[in-house]
């Protein structure tokens, strides 16, 4: 009787749990840890959720809830489908602001929708692409791509972008140099320009194309920026490749088929007035900083490291001189006047060698994605991850802390170990294993 009663007891509980929250098909909760120690405000975050199959269909709402059961300001995309069509992967995207090294859980509910209240707009015309996140807008040209055309942040929070508020200038570019030749990404029109993503909470524009020089080009590109509502912070994903394509697999590594290059940049001419104050790394823990002097330069180069014997190693120059020199570093830098200025921090700097950073005087700022000469077989291409804080010339604490935090180790989110293997992510398995 009392095995009779237990099991009378758990499905009076699932009907009445189904009454009360108006149709839960579905539950789930996503785990996020701060890994820094850098408590962070607002970053974004996309995680993937997990459906086992039957439960939800495309159309069907989903929504967030924190730990005091409100809702969660997110957009969803659905990423993967179950053999019956309904939902199998659905993609989040939200914010979540987390102290230093805190943890925190979001459940997931089906069957409700929340309405999400946006600043966030995207404006696509002929030649131009403009985003307007709240707090900053730029532009993107579908003529010639020169990364960021232009961007203003809105600092006294007016909703007016006035001219004194620009912060990155036109005459930004992908560049290749190879042979004392120098292909530009801003020198002809890219070959694809597309908004992949476009909801309340995060904007995802994709540009693709070629590096050139006149009637030539060498390399190709692709580049996603990612935008998010409220936030002065973009985040840029580049890569470039050599798309030469070869019969056969063992011909990629003929040197015939490869590309050289010298030297491969990303420039963000800043609008900065001379003499600006810096900071930039000198070491995983460790920043210089101060005021550019009239003319002047600052390189930061982590070196090739091709082989196991050859050690890790940085150095820091200012016009060609070296100022400092160590193993690794983080890889991040400041350029402001006292009016604005932008952080650049890359996700992965010494671990992807060569790699540098070099801020002048006159407000450019350049990344520097392969820093010095490198070959790239048929088919071979590399990466960086990038993110760009507008700021209001903010302290060097705050801005070390963002680098270090959002730009070298952003939030992840998990689900359950339980919902990943309800939604099968490898092959079934044989009985016999």
């Amino acid at each position: 009787m009392k095995g009779k009663c237990s099991y009378l007891n758990f499905y009076l509980t699932l009907i009445l749990g189904v009454w009360l929250s108006g149709w839960v098909l579905a539950q789930g909760m996503v785990l996020i840890e701060e890994p820094a120690g850098v408590g962070r405000i607002q970053e974004p975050l996309s995680v993937g959720i997990t459906f086992p199959q039957g439960t939800l269909q495309s159309g069907d709402p989903v929504r967030l809830l924190d730990e005091n059961n409100l809702p969660v300001d997110a957009q969803f995309m659905n990423m993967g489908f179950w053999p019956d069509g309904s939902v199998r992967w659905r993609k989040a995207d939200f914010q979540v602001s987390l102290p230093a090294g805190a943890q925190r859980r979001i459940a997931v509910e089906a069957g409700t929708g929340h309405p999400v209240t946006s600043g966030l707009t995207v404006a696509d015309n002929a030649g131009l692409i403009t985003v307007n996140t709240g707090p900053l807008r730029f532009t993107v040209s579908k003529n010639a791509f020169s990364l960021i055309e232009e961007a203003w942040l809105d600092r006294d929070r007016d909703g007016i972008f006035s001219a004194d508020e620009r912060v990155i200038r036109p005459g930004g570019a992908a560049m290749v140099q190879q042979g004392g030749t120098v292909y530009s990404s801003a020198s002809g029109a890219p070959v694809s320009v597309a908004v992949e993503e476009n909801g309340p909470m995060k904007v995802v524009i994709r540009i693709s194309g070629f590096h050139h020089n006149g009637n030539n080009r060498y390399l190709k590109y692709q580049t996603r920026i990612y935008a998010y509502n409220g936030s002065a912070t973009l985040r840029i994903r580049h890569s470039f490749a050599n798309g030469t394509s070869v019969s056969q697999l063992g011909s990629s590594g003929d040197p015939a088929f490869g590309a050289a290059l010298d030297r491969y940049q990303l420039k963000f001419p800043l609008d900065v007035n001379p003499g600006g104050n810096y900071m930039i790394s000198k070491g995983e823990d460790a920043v210089r900083s101060g005021t550019l002097s009239s003319g002047s330069t600052l390189r930061l180069v982590q070196h090739t490291r091709n082989q196991l014997s050859v050690p890790f190693s940085f150095d820091l120059f200012e016009n060609g001189a070296v100022l400092e020199s160590g193993a690794t570093t983080n890889g991040f830098a400041s350029l402001s006047d006292t009016r604005h200025g932008i952080l650049l921090a890359a996700r992965y700097f010494w671990e992807k060698n060569p790699r540098g950073i070099s801020l002048s005087e006159d407000g450019t700022l350049i990344y520097e994605a392969a820093a010095e000469p490198d070959f790239l077989y048929a088919g071979m291409g590399s990466g960086d991850e990038l993110l760009l804080h507008f700021h209001p010339n903010s302290s060097v604490s705050e801005l070390q802390s963002l680098a270090e935090g959002e730009g070298r180790q952003p939030l992840q989110g998990l689900m359950r170990s339980g919902d990943y293997a309800a939604a099968r992510p490898f092959y079934a398995l044989s009985d016999g294993f």
